[in-house]
């Protein structure tokens, strides 16, 4: 079960921004971006700068924020609302975003298994990750380090899908040194 976006967003608050303000300093002008929903990568769209790119998100909550902006191309996949995280999913935006490709991919993940599986709790949103994962030229993960160990059914990604982990700095260093090992940029 996927917690409410009211708590999520307040949850690890602390760890969300620090999170957004490194992430933030990945994204380029003049690129194809996926933004994805949930309570971190609404952090990190409202630290957004205000440059040329095409932002393609599945939070409503992110479009909202991001339409503030003169400079991004905004676009939203159509599909079924998920009123529990204010997103879209389902075989619509399967379907939508699997005919985009992007430069780089922000994903929120529900939990870290040891081993290196990213996870998620929703089918509906494991199906939309999985494609965006196989569109995009770098995967970059928001994760705090309350996620390892948190069990979700569906795996989102591999170690060997993701380039870059953008974290709160407190991940275990056994999981850092795993991650490392594998070729993934940890910040």
């Amino acid at each position: 079960m996927e917690d409410s976006y009211a708590n999520r967003l307040v949850t690890h608050a602390e760890e969300k921004r620090i999170i957004a303000q490194k992430a933030v300093r990945l994204v380029e002008p003049k690129t194809s971006l996926y933004l994805d929903s949930g309570s971190t990568a609404f952090c990190l769209a409202s630290l957004f700068p205000d440059i040329p790119c095409v932002v393609t998100t599945s939070g409503l909550t992110c479009a909202m924020e991001l339409s503030k902006l003169q400079n991004p191309t905004l676009q939203m996949p159509g599909g079924l609302m998920n009123k529990n995280s204010y997103s879209v999913n389902g075989d619509v935006s399967v379907s939508t975003v699997g005919q985009l490709n992007f430069n780089m991919a922000f994903l929120g993940v529900t939990g870290y298994l040891s081993g290196g599986r990213f996870v998620t709790s929703v089918a509906e949103d494991y199906l939309l990750k999985r494609t965006v994962v196989a569109n995009s030229q770098r995967v970059i993960i928001l994760m705090d380090s309350s996620k390892v160990g948190k069990v979700g059914t569906y795996t989102i990604a591999s170690v060997d899908d993701v380039d870059t982990i953008v974290t709160d700095g407190s991940l275990p260093s056994k999981e850092v040194s795993f991650l490392e090992s594998k070729g993934i940029i940890v910040l």
